[in-house]
């Protein structure tokens, strides 16, 4: 059957096709909030110099 040929869309919310429409019309400079645990990843290095860099530089007296 046709139906058999065409692989069944995967079985996720209907909230993730929403949100997909919305990022269409928003900016995409402008990320979303992410955990504090995804800090690190969503932003990028500014200046080569990270949270993680910053605990390792030795602090200035």
């Amino acid at each position: 059957p046709p139906a058999a040929a065409e692989p069944p869309p995967p079985a996720s919310p209907p909230e993730v096709s929403v949100p997909r429409k919305t990022l269409d019309a928003l900016p995409d400079p402008a990320p979303a909030p992410a955990p504090p645990g995804d800090e690190t990843k969503a932003s990028p290095p500014e200046g080569g110099v990270t949270r993680k860099t910053r605990k390792t530089l030795p602090t200035p007296p």
